[in-house]
């Protein structure tokens, strides 16, 4: 017969530590605070844009090097290609690695500073398969989408999936929340809510990803990728910044079949 405490040990409240059941709760996840200079991240950078990368409470702020030319090759919204820079590191969950089998719910929230403003920037968070491809479709990736545009006044907040995205424009959002579903070798789609500063929701959308079956099988691991670009066909000014914050969360869920 078990033997329970008549009191917790840590709190000293009475009736005993909780059970521990299954698991920790899923109620109330505290988030991953994106940092791209604690040394889990690593940058993959094809054409050296990027110059340095530092964090203050909580945001990052990248500087870049200039881009005399733009090209919708540093967009990730668009185009087969993706030269833009991004940062990635192995998803794990509770020590486990994600595989693209698995049925995964992908939650970022992002916040773009509108004061740090030299050029029309882009950044995408969330799961892909290779983060080191510059094929669009190898990269495979789906998140939250954050675009500004260095002459407007107003910030976009959406979800991007691939190659695409669906946003949401308004000068009142201040900050944009997406979720990603991704489950047995299929991208899945994505929605979004756009915030404003008061925590009301002004703003909402979706986007299907359209690819039922990404290349690689049923076995590939799953990374997280923080990339950053130009909105469109833009230029980059020398030493040009592009600060924001990104956090989110992962679960994975096993269904009977």
């Amino acid at each position: 017969m078990p033997i329970t405490p008549c009191f917790d040990p840590t709190t000293g409240a009475s009736g005993g530590a909780a059970p521990a059941g299954g698991g920790g709760s899923l109620y109330a996840l505290a988030p991953t605070i994106v940092n791209l200079t604690d040394g889990s991240w690593t940058l993959f950078d094809p054409d050296s844009l990027i110059k340095s990368v530092a964090h203050s409470a909580g945001s990052n702020t990248v500087t870049f090097n200039a881009l005399a030319v733009g090209s919708n090759d540093y967009n990730w919204s668009t185009g087969a290609d993706c030269r833009a820079p991004r940062w990635y590191r192995k998803l794990e969950i509770s020590g486990s690695q994600v595989k693209s089998v698995d049925t995964l719910n992908f939650t970022t929230a992002l916040v773009g500073d509108l004061v740090v403003n030299d050029f029309s920037r882009r950044v995408v968070v969330g799961p892909c398969f290779d983060p080191t491809s510059t094929v669009a479709t190898t990269i495979a990736g789906t998140g939250g989408a954050h675009a500004k545009s260095v002459g407007g006044a107003q910030a976009q907040y959406g979800v991007w999936t691939v190659n695409g995205e669906a946003t949401f424009s308004n000068t009142l959002q201040v900050k944009g929340l997406s979720t990603v579903m991704r489950s047995n070798n299929c991208l899945g789609s994505g929605t979004y809510i756009g915030i404003n500063s008061a925590g009301v929701a002004i703003g909402q959308g979706s986007r299907n990803a359209n690819v039922l079956a990404a290349t690689g099988g049923l076995t590939l691991d799953v990374y997280v990728l923080v990339g950053v670009g130009t909105r469109n066909i833009d230029t980059i000014p020398a030493d040009g910044q592009f600060k924001f914050s990104a956090n989110y969360s992962a679960i994975t869920t096993v269904f009977g079949a």
